[in-house]
């Protein structure tokens, strides 16, 4: 729309461009009228109605500003004063009651137009309830997806636990039938077997574990035992990533002294997650109990779960200590296994006293 410039009777050019844009100005607004009084049947045809009203009522607020400095102009008696002439004067008073006439017919079409306002406005809050239904139902089933996958994988790591500690009862049950076979054959046991020659309860808790092994031990061997379970945990969750921290060899002396000889010993191993190896190490012959660590760097969430359950098998076995007054033997310092010690010991006057570690320490690897 042309700019509407400002009138005075020293500038009759500029005055007539302004009187011709007002013009067009109620050419146009009521060109909007007719668009906002058409019928409609859609939301589409709907918008367009108002949206031609609106831009209609701005057209007018536009007219409104310069109109009356005209109509004034055009009703002036004063014959000093009168700048337009009788014809000038007629177009301008006939613009005026166009304009005035288009007015009261925007007001009657406003009123007609509020329902379908009030309904095109309340669809469209229609619409975005919905988008916000919709957005919320997305993100509940995917937290419920999550979440059922995260189950699912915990269910698949349940299960795989399960099999691995089946697997290793077996193992140690196989190996107790031999041991029992070469007894009653007359043949020396090893080491080991002589451990292990009785029947190994199955998918015990460590709780359970804990509660056969008090009923088979005295006062002085439930103190050793406990003190040899807790620092396996203690040691396995300093250095997570050192495998001889994880590691039982079965003829180990002092394992088989203090833990192994024992009912509800070795259940409290599998328990822990001990499983059964033939050999630690390739080309060796020593059978070994084994705690696998799963993956940091492909499965993290494998890893945290695994690292978790040991500390909470710590804490257990740390509770029952406490109960009993049973104090902690020190944790292994990184870089002793299980027999790195064992010359310097051998070397010993004394034979492994309460300071003795698992992992061929004294002291805590002092």
């Amino acid at each position: 729309r042309p700019q509407l410039l400002a009138s005075c009777p020293g500038r009759p050019a500029e005055a007539m461009a302004e009187f011709r844009a007002l013009c067009s100005a109620a050419d146009e607004a009521e060109a909007l009228l007719d668009e906002a009084e058409k019928p409609s049947f859609d939301t589409a045809s709907h918008t367009r109605r108002l949206q031609a009203m609106d831009e209609a009522r701005r057209t007018f607020d536009t007219l409104a500003e310069r109109m009356p400095v005209f109509k004034q102009r055009a009703q002036e008696t004063n014959k000093d004063k009168q700048i337009y002439g009788p014809k000038m004067v007629a177009r301008v008073l006939e613009l005026v009651a166009r304009v005035e006439a288009a007015l009261e017919r925007a007001d009657e079409i406003t009123a007609e137009l509020v329902p379908l306002r009030a309904q095109l406005q309340a669809e469209k809050e229609e619409r975005a309830r919905q988008a916000e239904e919709m957005q919320q139902w997305e993100a509940e089933r995917l937290r419920q997806t999550q979440a059922a996958e995260e189950e699912q994988r915990r269910q698949q790591r349940e299960a795989d636990e399960f099999v691995a500690r089946q697997s290793d009862a077996v193992r140690l049950e196989q190996q107790r039938q031999r041991a029992a076979q070469r007894q009653a054959e007359g043949v020396g046991l090893e080491p080991s077997s002589a451990a292990l020659s009785r029947t190994i309860r199955k998918d015990l808790s460590l709780l359970q574990a804990l509660e056969l092994l008090e009923k088979s031990t005295g006062a002085q061997e439930l103190r050793d035992a406990l003190q040899v379970l807790l620092l396996l945990c203690s040691n396995a969750i300093a250095h997570p990533d050192e495998a001889k921290f994880r590691c039982v060899r079965l003829n180990n002396a002092h394992f088989l002294r203090t833990l192994g000889r024992h009912t509800g010993g070795a259940e409290a191993l599998l328990a822990i997650g001990f499983g059964e190896r033939d050999a630690l190490e390739e080309g060796s012959e020593e059978p070994c109990l084994f705690m696998d660590e799963p993956s940091l760097e492909h499965d993290l969430e494998g890893w945290s779960a695994w690292f978790e359950g040991l500390k909470r098998h710590r804490d257990l076995i740390a509770a029952r200590m406490e109960q009993l007054g049973v104090a902690a033997l020190p944790t292994a310092v990184r870089g002793f296994g299980w027999d790195e010690a064992a010359a310097e010991q051998r070397a010993a006057a004394s034979a492994m006293d309460d300071c003795a570690v698992l992992h061929g320490q004294r002291g805590g690897g002092v």
